[in-house]
């Protein structure tokens, strides 16, 4: 978790389905159930997301997303749409 305002997080390392995460916060450490396997460098969603919601990474807009994206799942180019385009 890169901002406060983030609602994703991304995988330092590959991170396996069924292994807690460790997401590291200004409050502390949290820890997540990963859904799916998520390749190293990818996004994850740290909450429960309903589709249209916009993306923040490093307090950044990224995107918008397209489907809803459970806690611990991966969020990619197959539900998110970049900022460049028009979100």
């Amino acid at each position: 978790m890169l901002d406060k305002s983030d609602q994703i997080a991304v995988a330092l390392i590959p991170l396996k389905a069924g292994q807690d995460a460790r997401i590291r916060t200004e409050g502390g450490d949290q820890f997540l159930r990963i859904a799916e396997d998520i390749p190293r460098y990818h996004k994850f969603a740290l909450v429960d997301l309903a589709s249209d919601t916009i993306i923040r990474k490093g307090g950044d807009v990224i995107g918008r997303l397209f489907v809803a994206v459970k806690a611990g799942r991966h969020v990619h180019t197959q539900n998110l749409v970049g900022a460049t385009l028009n979100i």
